[in-house]
């Protein structure tokens, strides 16, 4: 069972949408905290949905230090 994290990177034409598999929800978190380009969401194994304003504030909170 694989998390997937969508990216869309809009400073190429046409935009370029794609995926990448990791082991866990919170590794999936982490890269998404990492990447230059815009998230679309995260999907976990169960078709849990990750939205990317929950990623942001997902994100903001372990650079704040309170995750």
């Amino acid at each position: 069972m694989q998390w997937k994290l969508f990216t869309r990177d809009a400073k190429v034409s046409p935009p370029v949408v794609g995926s990448q598999p990791f082991a866990s929800r919170e590794a999936a978190m982490n890269a998404a905290c990492n990447l230059l380009v815009s998230i679309e969401h995260i999907e976990g194994p169960n078709g849990e949905t990750i939205s990317s304003a929950e990623i942001d504030a997902w994100c903001k909170g372990r650079r704040a230090g309170s995750i």
